[in-house]
């Protein structure tokens, strides 16, 4: 990913060689990602890998607005909480 000039939260519209036009989020590369893709988030909540060897162009069209900052914990959803005793658990996976 170093070798393209956008960075993870950015909204980017990727051209492919065959034609196909992208348009999401990249989303961070995890420690295991190949090298050679990028991941972009789609509207549509997909997310999907283009490999690098096989874009045309990509072009920056905005910046993800961020709701907690980096380091932050994120604001507790009280419309979640039942009562103070519920043995509820919210686990959030993407």
């Amino acid at each position: 990913m170093d070798r393209l000039p956008v960075k993870p939260g950015e909204r980017v519209r990727v051209e492919r060689d065959d034609g196909l036009v992208l348009e999401g989020i990249v989303m961070p590369r995890y420690e295991l990602a190949s090298p050679d893709h990028i991941v972009l988030k789609l509207d549509s909540g997909y997310n999907v890998g283009v490999k690098i060897s096989r874009i045309k162009s990509i072009q920056r069209v905005g910046e993800v607005r961020r709701l907690v900052k980096p380091g932050e914990p994120a604001p507790l959803a009280e419309h979640l909480i039942v009562n103070k005793s519920s043995k509820v658990m919210v686990l959030g996976t993407g």
